[in-house]
């Protein structure tokens, strides 16, 4: 069992402190923060006295943090052991706060199974508090810590003590006053001590030997729980005095009392930690009313009285009482129903959700079913329209509505084992085989839309239905990201290959050439060589306008991460196929920036008051600033490629250039344009609505490789087909969602990631990597025009669409696809899912197989479904019994063989079974009334049937109504995705076999 350091209490209710304070409360402390806060004074813990061994010399001190020293090694004579067994109060205060430290801080080395009579001493102080805050009179549970009574001087045998009728001691116990911890300093020491003992137990609880050792060697444990658990809740009146009126400030006596409400919370942790070994033997009486009040069936007994005789009842091994286990199971359901404390109710849902998926309690025990009570219909036990309620509350409180998603997920989860009904049996010849098998059912998955659906005014009404509310919480906690595949071809599609490429037609060239390798190698070359001034259009005119302004090296180091970025990894340097030359980056950079320093000299010669631009930085600096930009590069002397050429060259390998999408964003595609690019979106307007108004075809559009021609009528001027032509242009153009804004300058702290640029929509072309799937294939993105609607001509269409023509992606340059993927938690060992959104897809499947179950193929029709796999049955009634006749005797009389008209064996028996003989007088009424009987109970299980079937057809078009949800979810997510096709599968094979149940499609 896990631990959780933060829910670990380490801070003991008795050191040095006259009250509980806030900083010594735990994680269930949060429902009264606002109280202590507002109310509570706020006091120093005291500290804690010395204390005199023999009255003269002064204990050994351990101080906090070593407390390891005291639990290791355990044994009897340890020190810490020895103080809890002692009766003297500061002692046992002193061992309490150690072993709440102990066990919180070292759980390895507290082990209760190596402490002999440590636990049976801890209980021993929550089970005097039981006593006490019962009202028991019995002198037991007082004064046990006063000093040792030490007897006479002189010995005296048995015989005298009996004569004498008492002992000689000197003290004499007396009757206890009424237990009252707000004034009494001795009852609050046995209630700061039970807390302390119930503390200590729930961390070691944690670990599953010390969970499994409180099971075992306390057999009355489960009483001892009880006790705890049905206390008051307004024990000692706390809860009335905090809510009382003109009480502006609480007294510290008067916080005494907050003990009371601590313990509880920690025994419910101790028996979420144990529920694993919890057995249950009888359903509950418990019942939810519609009204949303709850009622028992049989009337409640006492808390301290004993039902039945205790020895009479049967103990398992390491197996709880099943008397008690009951008893408690159903208190923890009156809690989970009733209390208004906000802890209490999240320690119950989590422990009713470890109970439910409990193996060892009988499935049945938690099946829901419908009760008339008092004239109103109600539930028991009513889990799930209780968990349905909290579920609600996830947008205000998800801790408690998420326990509350992992209780219904596991009352759904409840299953229980259906047989097969066996063959017929009493026939003289063989029968048929039918061999039994087992099933899982789950009852609770079609109770999820009627259970505590209506419930009244008292309680949370449903706003939407439940499974809407449980589709959405498939997104809980999911993270997703961006991904992009490439569109390849899939490899069996073979005709493919005969597709004429380049690629394919120059491998098939060089298979025949004996020169392929050389040529090869030159044509690779030849392809890597670049104009020395190729990263002058990296950058935008804006970008250099605003780079031109900024100090040296500066300048560089940002023009640099704007240009290029580095390809590869680190440790590829000799081997890096990726490189730019250094001739390359300062050619390119001054060719960016030296005529601007040219004419801004100029201009600061001619006026003075100009500024000038800053100088470039030296060719010979500008090798050593690139690497302090991209430190996984490295400057290297590499033979020349170009055979033509000879010699070397010095490269920066592990670079490459970067032509981000915000500087081919206004770039001009019509064919035969000298011009680049534009500054602007509205410049690029212009500028291709002239290329339309001048070109020297006015039907045909020129951009890049589209082929649209404008069909105008033939009344039409040149004029006319000119206008239709720009417009038709304007659709071309790219749609910036911001402009491109200047970079502000990076942190050059190794770091060479690229400034991030606007999103870019629009048609795909060659410089585009991702394909935008809104838009048809062929076809040119419709664009509003820039000028107002008065100024175009009412026979210009704006969206004329342009002529058929295939993708510009082909064989060898494929398109790509970007999506998003989710994924929510899951165990990383495992892979198991987990989490709110895990709890969800398992709910989902598990009422779509119940719904498969019972519309499929009937109630009993699905066969044998142990490994998961259902077997198809001939649509005949289970119920009826087929009779195999038996024609062995053939084989036997050799006469016989072959005559058709040969009778069975069996025949006579079959004849009597089928038609009854007449009844005598004297048993034609018990005839009768078997038979009336029989139909009774006919008729009732064709009633639950039908009662099953249209829940079931309820839950099916509430699954329909989320199908879309499902499908998504089961696409974009593959850690859920399992389950959710399980379910949308059960779904379609109810549609195929249930033609009424088919979903409309548009």
């Amino acid at each position: 069992m896990s631990r959780h350091p933060g829910s670990l209490h380490t801070q003991s209710p008795l050191a040095g402190r006259a009250m509980l304070q806030p900083q010594y409360q735990g994680q269930y402390a949060s429902h009264s923060q606002s109280h202590s806060a507002a109310r509570s004074p706020n006091l120093a813990p005291r500290t804690r006295p010395s204390h005199h061994a023999g009255g003269s010399s002064l204990r050994h001190t351990t101080i906090d943090g070593e407390e390891h020293q005291y639990l290791n090694p355990p044994s009897p004579h340890s020190r810490l052991l020895l103080a809890l067994l002692s009766p003297i109060k500061e002692e046992i205060t002193w061992a309490l706060s150690r072993l709440i430290q102990g066990s919180a801080l070292y759980p390895e080395h507290f082990v209760l199974s190596e402490w002999c009579g440590l636990a049976h001493r801890l209980l021993s102080f929550v089970r005097r508090f039981n006593r006490a805050a019962r009202g028991e009179t019995d002198w037991e549970w007082a004064n046990e810590e006063d000093p040792i009574s030490f007897p006479d001087d002189d010995l005296s045998d048995s015989e005298d003590e009996e004569v004498s009728g008492g002992s000689s001691s000197r003290s004499i116990k007396k009757p206890a006053p009424p237990f009252d911890p707000r004034h009494n300093e001795e009852h609050y020491f046995i209630l700061n001590a039970a807390v302390s003992a119930s503390l200590i137990l729930r961390n070691a609880s944690q670990d599953k030997a010390n969970a499994e050792f409180l099971t075992r060697d306390n057999g009355n444990l489960p009483q001892t729980i009880f006790d705890v658990l049905s206390l008051p809740e307004d024990l000692f009146g706390f809860e009335t005095l905090l809510e009382g009126e003109g009480h502006h400030s609480i007294e510290e006596e008067e916080l005494r009392l907050e003990g009371a409400r601590e313990i509880r919370l920690y025994w419910m942790e101790i028996l979420r930690n144990i529920a694993p070994r919890i057995y249950l033997y009888e359903r509950t009486d418990v019942v939810r009313l519609q009204d949303g009040s709850v009622r028992r069936t049989t009337p409640q007994a006492s808390s301290t009285t004993v039902v039945g005789d205790r020895s009479l009842v049967v103990r398992t091994p390491g197996v709880m009482s099943a008397h008690y286990t009951d008893r408690i199971f159903t208190h923890t359901l009156l809690l989970f129903y009733t209390t208004g404390d906000r802890a209490l109710l999240l320690a119950v849902t989590r422990f009713l959700a470890q109970l439910l998926s409990n193996a060892r309690a009988k499935g049945d025990i938690f099946i829901e079913r419908t009760v008339t009570l008092e004239s109103q219909i109600g539930w028991s036990p009513g889990i799930i329209g209780r968990c349905k309620e909290l579920v609600l509350l996830h947008s205000l409180d998800a801790e408690l509505a998420e326990a509350a998603i992992d209780c219904l997920d596991a009352s759904i989860d409840v299953a229980i084992e259906e047989t097969e009904p066996p063959g017929p049996t009493g026939q003289t010849g063989p029968e048929e085989a039918h061999p039994e098998s087992v099933r899982h059912v789950f009852p609770n998955a079609l109770k999820v839309l009627t259970t505590g659906a209506g419930l009244g005014h008292t309680s949370l009404s449903l706003k939407q239905p439940i499974l809407i509310l449980i589709a959405q919480l498939l997104a809980v906690n999911a993270s997703s990201w961006e991904r992009v595949e490439a569109l390849l071809l899939h490899g069996y599609l073979h005709p493919l290959h005969l597709i004429p490429s380049r690629r394919i037609h120059r491998e098939r060239l060089l298979e025949h050439d004996p020169d392929a390798a050389e040529k090869a190698r030159s044509y690779h070359a030849l392809r890597s060589i670049k104009s020395e001034s190729g990263l002058v259009h990296y950058t935008t005119p804006t970008e250099k306008r605003w780079l031109k302004q900024l100090e040296e090296p500066q300048r560089l180091k940002t023009w640099l991460q704007l240009v290029a970025r580095p390809a590869g990894g680190p440790g590829t340097e000799d081997r890096n196929p990726f490189y730019i030359t250094q001739m390359q980056i300062w050619t390119s950079y001054r060719d960016s920036f030296a005529p601007l320093i040219d004419a801004s000299q100029r201009a600061a010669a001619r006026d003075p008051t100009t500024p000038a631009l800053p100088p470039l930085v030296p060719a010979y600096d500008v090798i050593s600033k690139i690497g302090e930009v991209f430190p996984t590069t490295a400057a290297v002397l590499v033979p020349e490629e170009d055979v033509r050429l000879g010699g070397t060259k010095f490269v920066i390998r592990g670079l490459e250039g970067f032509l981000r999408p915000e500087v081919t964003a206004f770039k001009c595609r019509w064919r035969g344009c000298p011009q680049y690019q534009t500054a602007t979106r509205d410049a690029q307007a212009a500028h291709a609505r002239a290329h339309a108004k001048l070109a020297s075809s006015a039907v045909k559009c020129r951009w890049a490789s589209c082929t649209y021609i404008v069909s105008a009528p033939p009344s039409a001027t040149d004029a006319e087909k000119r206008e239709m032509l720009a417009a038709h242009t304007m659709t071309h153009l790219t749609t910036l969602k911001d402009e491109p804004k200047p970079v502000a300058p990076a942190t050059f702290a190794g770091s060479s990631a690229a400034p991030s640029a606007p999103q870019v929509n629009g048609k795909p072309d060659s410089s585009q990597s991702s394909l935008n799937l809104s838009a048809p294939a062929g076809r040119a993105m419709p664009l509003q025009s820039t000028k107002p609607s008065s100024e175009v001509p009412s026979q210009v269409n704006p969206h004329a669409v342009s002529a058929p023509h295939p993708s510009r992606f082909t064989v060898d340059r494929p398109s790509s696809m970007r999506f998003h993927v989710y994924r929510t938690p899951f165990n990383l060992k495992t892979g198991v899912p987990e989490g709110p959104a895990a709890s969800a897809a398992r709910m989902l499947q598990r009422i779509a197989h119940m719904c498969h179950l019972v519309l499929g193929s009937g109630l009993l029709g699905r066969g044998s479904e142990v490994n998961g796999a259902a077997q198809e049955e001939d649509d005949f009634d289970k119920d009826e019994k087929k009779v195999k006749l038996d024609f062995s005797d053939r084989l036997k009389d050799t006469d016989k063989f072959g005559m058709p008209f040969a009778l069975p064996v069996n025949f006579a028996s079959v004849v009597d079974r089928s038609v009854p003989e007449a009844a005598e007088d004297g048993t034609e009424d018990s005839a009768l009334k078997e038979d009336d009987d029989a139909r009774e109970q006919m008729s009732a299980a064709e009633a639950e049937k039908a009662q099953r079937r249209l829940e079931a057809l309820q839950s099916l078009q509430s699954l329909e109504a989320v199908e879309d949800e499902m499908v998504k979810w089961a696409g974009q997510n593959d850690i859920l995705s399992g389950q959710l096709l399980e379910a949308l599968d059960d779904m379609a094979s109810i549609r195929a076999k249930e033609p009424g149940s088919k979903r409309k499609r548009s």
